[in-house]
Parts: C-alpha cells; sequence; structure tokens
C-alpha cells in the first residue's frame, strides 16, 4: 500500500468514527460537510454507514452485538466498551470465594481483520511481561465456552486523563507529577523492549486517588516481534500520530511514536486544547502534523497557570518531526520532567544561549541581589548589615531558646528523679512538648525551631504519630512568621514527611518532602544536608509507592553527591542509606547485585570505622535478606542471629525496625527447618506492627501472609489451609491481586490442596499456577520451583500408576 493509499484510508477511518459517535443531527451536519470538501469521501463514507446498517459499531469492526462469553469463574456485569480487536467487559471473578472486578477482553466474533487473533494474542503476551504500578496488570486468560481467547486484567474504575483534568483542574505542577506518572509507566514498557503505539487519554484513567493507569496494549509491539500486516495506520489515533505514523516512510515504528504521543498528552494537559485546533477536517489535520510547527503550550489562549518557557522546551522535544531529534526514550523524557519538578535546568533547553546564566539567576536571586547592593554603595552596605545583625540575632535568639529548652528538659522533674534515675528521655520529652505548645511567650520561630528539634527526638525515640503531630504543630507557626524562614519551614516539612512514611502514608510523606526541596530551591538555602535529607526521603516514599524509577535516581543524586567526602561521618552515613536502598530495589529481582552492594557498603563502614547502630544494623539485616532470597542460609543465618542480638538491645522491645528484623530471622527459620521458631518471631513482629499501624494496614498483613506460609513449610495442610484462606482473601479484596505475594499466597495454596489430595487436577494447578513466578529471582522462586518440581513428579508418578 502506497503512502496516498494509507492516508485515504485513515481518512476515512478518522472520519467514520467522529460520524458514529456523533448524534444524527450531527451526523448529517458532518456529513454535508465532509462532502463540500470531498464528495468522494463521502460518498464512500455513506456506503460505509449503510453497510454496517446501525450507528454504533467502529470501522474496522462488523460484529455489532457480540454475546457475553460463557466462562468458568465469571459473571458478566456489563459491557464496558468497543475497541482495539472487540469488546471489553465489566466482570466479576470469583477467586477462593472473594468477589474480584476485573475487565475482560474478547475478540469480537466476525472482525474483518484477519491479524485480529494474533494481535490478541500479543497483547496478552506483553502485558503478562509488564507489572507496574500505572498499568493495568494481567490477571487471568484463556478461553470462553466456546473456545474464544478471553484474558483478564485489573478493572480500573477511573475517570479518562482528559476528563479528569477537566473536571478537578489541577495545576502545572499536579499536570506534570501525574504526566510523570504516565511518562514512567512508558518508560517501563520501552525497558521491556514494548512500544504502546496508541497513547491517548481514552487509554489513560486516572483513579479517585488521582492515581494513573495505562490501559489497552491492543496495537502495542514488542521491539523483538515480526510486525502483523495490519499494523500501522491503520490502528492508529490520528490527533495522536507521529508524522512518521502518517507519511509511512519514517522506518521501524519505534519507541519514538511514543514520545511524540506523550508530547500530544503534554500539550493538551498545559494549553487545555488540541494542538492543532485551527485544523478543520482530516486532511487540514494531517497537514498540520507533517508541517506545521506547533505554538508553544504557554503561549496559547489559556494555558494552565504555572505553565513556563522550560516545560515548554520539553513538549516541542518529543513533538519534533523528526524521530531522531527528539527525546532518545521515556527514560530521558522522564528525567528531564523530574528536573523540572525539582526546579533544576533542563535538558530541553541545553545549549540555548543564555539559558544557564538565567537560571542561575533565577535560583540565586537573593545572593546576586545583595551583591548588587554592597557594590551600589554605602546606604545599600547599611541595609545589608542591618539585615545581617538581624539575622545574627534571630539565630542568637534560637540558640538561646535551645539552651533555655535543655534546662527546661528537667524543669518538672523532681530531685528524687533526676537523683535516682526514675525519670526517663520520653517523659522529659512528652512534658517539654507539652509546655512548648502552649508557651506564647518565645518567638514564633524560635518555638517552631524548638518543635521540630523535638520532633525529630520523638522519631528517635519512636514516637511516630507524637513526631507528626509535634511536626505539624511546627509547620503551622512557621509558615505564619513573616518573612518566612525557609530552611525552618523546610525542616518541618522534612520532619513531617518522615513521620507521615512510618506512619503508612507514603503519599502524603512525598508531597512534605517535594514541599521542603521546592522551598530549600526557591531560596537557595544553603544547607547541603538538608537538601541531601530531603531528596533521600523523597526517594524512599516514591519507592514506597512502587515509583522505584524515581527511587532509583534520587538515591544514585545522593551516591553522587557525597561520594567525594566520605571523612565526613554525616555524609558517610547518607551514602551508606543510599546505597542501602538501592539494595533493596535490586532485592527482588536480584538479590546478587543486592547482596554484592551491602558488602561493599559494609566494608566502607569499617574502613572509615563508623559506629552507627541506626545504619549498621539495617545494612547487615537486608544483607541477611538477599543472602536467603539465594539460597544462600548458613551465611544469611550468620549473619541474621547477631542482627537479632543487635536489634534488640538497640531498638527496644516495640520499635517498627525491631518488628523488621523479626520478620527476616522469622523468614529465615522457617525456610531453614525450623518454622516453629520462625512462627514466634513472625508472631512477636506482628504485636510490635499491629499495635503501631492498626490491623487493617498492609503491613500488618504481610506479616500474616508470611505466618500463613509457616505450616505450608512445616507440612501441617490442614492449619495450612485454615491460615492461607482469609490473608488471601483480603489482599484479593484490596488490590493485591497482581502483587508477588498474593501470586505466591495462590500457588502456596494449590501446593497444599494438592498435598491434601494428590489428584491430577490438583497437581496440575500448581503449575498453572506457578507461571506467574517466572520473572521473581527471591525465595518465592526457589520454594515454588521446588513445589513444581514436586508437582511434575508426582503427576508422573499418578500417570504411570492410575489404580495406585
Amino acid at each position: 500500500m502506497d503512502s496516498t493509499e494509507a492516508i485515504d484510508y485513515q481518512r476515512l477511518k478518522d472520519a467514520f468514527n467522529a460520524l458514529i459517535e456523533a448524534t444524527p443531527e450531527a451526523r448529517v451536519a458532518h456529513l454535508a460537510e465532509i462532502e463540500a470538501d470531498s464528495p468522494e469521501l463521502a460518498s464512500r463514507l455513506r456506503q460505509q454507514l449503510a453497510s454496517v446498517g446501525k450507528s454504533l459499531p467502529l470501522l474496522d469492526r462488523v460484529a455489532a452485538n457480540p454475546a457475553a462469553p460463557v466462562l468458568e469463574r465469571y459473571t458478566i456485569l456489563r459491557e464496558l466498551g468497543r475497541g482495539g480487536m472487540g469488546v471489553v467487559w465489566l466482570a466479576e471473578r470469583d477467586v477462593g470465594g472473594v468477589k474480584q472486578t476485573v475487565a475482560i477482553k474478547q475478540v469480537a466474533g466476525f472482525g474483518i481483520d484477519r491479524e485480529d487473533p494474533r494481535r490478541f494474542e500479543r497483547e496478552r503476551r506483553i502485558l503478562a511481561g509488564l507489572e507496574h504500578p500505572n498499568i493495568a496488570a494481567l490477571l487471568d486468560g484463556g478461553t470462553d465456552s466456546h473456545g474464544q481467547a478471553f484474558f483478564a486484567t485489573q478493572f480500573v474504575d477511573g475517570e479518562r486523563l482528559d476528563k479528569w483534568c477537566e473536571q478537578n483542574a489541577p495545576d502545572a505542577r499536579s499536570r506534570i507529577m501525574l504526566l510523570r506518572d504516565i511518562v514512567s509507566a512508558v518508560a517501563y514498557a520501552h525497558r521491556n523492549l514494548v512500544v504502546h503505539r496508541d497513547l491517548k487519554p481514552a487509554n489513560i484513567l486516572v483513579t479517585r486517588e488521582g492515581q494513573a493507569k495505562l490501559l489497552d496494549f491492543g496495537i502495542a509491539r514488542a521491539l523483538d516481534d515480526d510486525p502483523l500486516t495490519s499494523d500501522g495506520q491503520s490502528q492508529m489515533t490520528l490527533r495522536y500520530a507521529a508524522p512518521e505514523q502518517i507519511s509511512g516512510d519514517g522506518g521501524e515504528m519505534g519507541v519514538s511514536v511514543d514520545i511524540y504521543a506523550l508530547g500530544v498528552l503534554m500539550y493538551e494537559m498545559l494549553a487545555r486544547a488540541p494542538m492543532y485546533r485551527d485544523a478543520n477536517g482530516t486532511a487540514a489535520l494531517i497537514h498540520a502534523i507533517l508541517n506545521e510547527t506547533p505554538v508553544a503550550p504557554s503561549k496559547t489562549s489559556a494555558p494552565i497557570a504555572g505553565a513556563d518557557a522550560d516545560l515548554d522546551a520539553i513538549c516541542l522535544r518529543a513533538l519534533r518531526k523528526r524521530p531522531t531529534d527528539r527525546y532518545g526514550d521515556a527514560a530521558a523524557l522522564l528525567a528531564d520532567l523530574d528536573r523540572w519538578l525539582a526546579h533544576a535546568p533542563v535538558e530541553a533547553r541545553r545549549g540555548e544561549r543564555g539559558y544557564v546564566l538565567r537560571t542561575f539567576v533565577r535560583r540565586r536571586w537573593a545572593t546576586i541581589a545583595a551583591s548588587v547592593m554592597v557594590v551600589a554603595g554605602v546606604g545599600y552596605h547599611l541595609i545589608a548589615q542591618q539585615q545581617q545583625l538581624a539575622e545574627v540575632e534571630r539565630q542568637r535568639d534560637r540558640a538561646q531558646a535551645m539552651a533555655s529548652q535543655f534546662a527546661d528538659l528537667f524543669y518538672d522533674a523532681s530531685p528524687l528523679e533526676t537523683e535516682t534515675g526514675d525519670v526517663s528521655a520520653k517523659t522529659l520529652l512528652e512534658r517539654s512538648v507539652k509546655r512548648l505548645e502552649n508557651d506564647k511567650s518565645r518567638p514564633p520561630l524560635a518555638r517552631a525551631a524548638l518543635l521540630v528539634s523535638s520532633a525529630s527526638a520523638l522519631s528517635s525515640l519512636g514516637r511516630y504519630h507524637e513526631q507528626e503531630r509535634v511536626a505539624r504543630l511546627a509547620l503551622d507557626i512557621a509558615d505564619r512568621v513573616e518573612p518566612h524562614d525557609d530552611e525552618l519551614l523546610a525542616s518541618a516539612h522534612a520532619e513531617l514527611g518522615g513521620a507521615l512514611s512510618r506512619n503508612g502514608h507514603s503519599k502524603e510523606a512525598l508531597r512534605e518532602s517535594d514541599a521542603g526541596l521546592a522551598l530549600l530551591n526557591s531560596a537557595d538555602v544553603r544547607n547541603p544536608l538538608l537538601r541531601i535529607k530531603l531528596i533521600l526521603q523523597a526517594a524512599t516514599h516514591a519507592q514506597a509507592l512502587g515509583d522505584t524509577s524515581r527511587a532509583r535516581v534520587g538515591y544514585e543524586q545522593i551516591v553522587e553527591v557525597t561520594r567525594h567526602d566520605l571523612g565526613n561521618s554525616e555524609l558517610l552515613r547518607k551514602y551508606l542509606v543510599a546505597q542501602i536502598n538501592l539494595a533493596t530495589i535490586a532485592l527482588q529481582s536480584n538479590p546478587r547485585e543486592s547482596s554484592d552492594r551491602l558488602q561493599e557498603a559494609l566494608g566502607l563502614a569499617a574502613k572509615h570505622e563508623l559506629d552507627a547502630p541506626d545504619v549498621l544494623i539495617p545494612m547487615r539485616m537486608y544483607l541477611g535478606s538477599a543472602l536467603y532470597h539465594q539460597r544462600r542460609l548458613p551465611e544469611s543465618r550468620e549473619q541474621l542471629e547477631k542482627v537479632l542480638v543487635d536489634g534488640k538491645a538497640f531498638y527496644g522491645p516495640t520499635d517498627l525496625w525491631r518488628a523488621m528484623v523479626l520478620i527476616n530471622v522469622g523468614i529465615l527459620h522457617v525456610l531453614d527447618g525450623e518454622p516453629e521458631r520462625g512462627d514466634a518471631l513472625l508472631a512477636e513482629s506482628h504485636a510490635i506492627v499491629l499495635a503501631q499501624v492498626g490491623p487493617e494496614n498492609l503491613r500488618t498483613r504481610a506479616i500474616e501472609a508470611n505466618r500463613s506460609l509457616v505450616p505450608v513449610m512445616a507440612g501441617h495442610w490442614i492449619e495450612a489451609r485454615q491460615r492461607i484462606a482469609p490473608i488471601l482473601a483480603w489482599m484479593l479484596a484490596n488490590g493485591q491481586a497482581e502483587k508477588p505475594m498474593t501470586q505466591y499466597l495462590q500457588i502456596a495454596r494449590a501446593y497444599v490442596e494438592a498435598k491434601l489430595e494428590p489428584t491430577p487436577d490438583h497437581l496440575a494447578a500448581i503449575i498453572e499456577a506457578a507461571k506467574t513466578n517466572a520473572g521473581w529471582n527471591n525465595y518465592y522462586r526457589w520454594t515454588s520451583d521446588d513445589w513444581v518440581n514436586w508437582s511434575r513428579s508426582t503427576l508422573d508418578h499418578v500417570e504411570k500408576n492410575p489404580n495406585n
């Protein structure tokens, strides 16, 4: 097919899609407009509409009313929509007696495209290899009662991207944070050699929690796949199509088409209007995409507040006509969005004359302005001197307040308490905080600074809920004082973020860290340790939210900043914490890399004679975990038994870090043939976490999941069945169906049922359930592989000896 024919077909399809979605009155008017421009196109459209006999089916489909599929364990509720290769249904899935809402996708029974079944199977295969918090996960697949293929994905109860933005009216920063989640998902797909090729608002839903989910890989393609004959223009959506998709002369359609589509999405989010809004009709839109340069989003008639030249540059680079002129991949685009969010210079403007200087001036305006005032004359010098004296006085007041606060710690303690040592640090600190809450005699900034210090101390004592309350109070006091003390505000944000994270609110914690970083960047606060602390916090919160891409960038930034001055004990600590967290990212997928990194970090700590149990104990704990994931159980035991003793001495009996140590040592004992000892340790950790975060927190439930596996390892099959059922039901009912822990529990349940009744069906169920473990590289993998090997061996024996 030459390019002219392709464009004609695309014009026909796009016009047809617009007509079938229009009301009858609008359809007549639109046809009249098309006829005035192209009588031949209008004639073909009328023939096409007449041939399908009704207004709803898409151009590429003839199965107008496909029957709802009949599927075991599924109840079809209603049709969700049509497009791509067929129909999507809303359904309920019965998993162990628990109802789970899913989306069922199935090829339309008599689609005219003979490649539809191949494309459908390819989409299912692609989704099976993708696991990302911003991609709707594949849950199941197979055939219905008529032999028709289907697959089930996570049902996303949300609004399409453009509608969500219209209804919620988020500011520019919120829109870019939402876009970066989408770009992160696309970057993940690209790393797995998958190009989506149909990125548009209809394929992106935003949940009530504000999380973006990428859907519909119907025309996606694995880069190592052979192309299907009908891939390309007949499947794309014109408004988001790259120039090379339209012209057909761009060679292999690689990641560049996704970069372009992300640029269109970004443009529309910032400009609140289509990119080529004046292009009337398909022919005009094609001409614009191929030949016109779009106006910068911030220069359009009604851009979103906060759209600036940096965002313009990022967007327009993604939209360049030549694929090689765009970002090389989605990861590069993601990095530039993160630079903008961090108020740093963006790569899209690198080389622009004067840009670096303007950025320098914007970020350091206060310093430059002060220098200009000094040069300007004695009058300005006096003003600057007065400001310096005021700063000295402010610092002196704060130091005096700190000294006074230290004395006040013992104010309410009786001589007997202090003499006998019966008063605890916790009691003294609580009394001090109570006095600060009601003390109006101190200057507000000094009072806020003392509360920030108190919040930090409460963290050291493991009093995280109290830390959160005190940090909020400090932030409120500091925020009401003009002019703002940006460094103090950033410190309060850091304490609040740390408390929120420890209390299980990672999303809110990330907002606090970002707010603190924004203050440091906008005011050019010279406190490198505070900046490092906030970057480290933000990366940790991002990791907890599943955004390992952003987390890794943050940790690597810390490593790069601190590695050249490890003689500084504080910088050494931050360096090691970043290395620990990079190791935890690798823990599940590459435990060998994790253990290597941790052993190197421990060697570095020893070299510098670091005496910091709060750093060394987690480092050794994660090393023990990485070792048992590799089935190196004796080495793991050597590490973790020492950690168990040291952790109890350092953390005390009720700290959450103590619970983490107990969990890891407990798992080791369960894996190493001591299930009763392991269960006792897990029970102790469960009591600590339950008291701290409550019964419905995922941390609490994760320990219950680990405990449910103890009787599996011990061979107590009835007890195992009883323990697994309730926790698996909770996981499935609370959005954890696609998580490895839930999938592992399902394999374990199948194994238990086969142990209780080794029928061919039960044995085969283990093998089927274990298909989810292909991407694992931890103890889930090697234990479930053991179960599969037992199943295959037993199944072989049963088949050879059917009468035994």
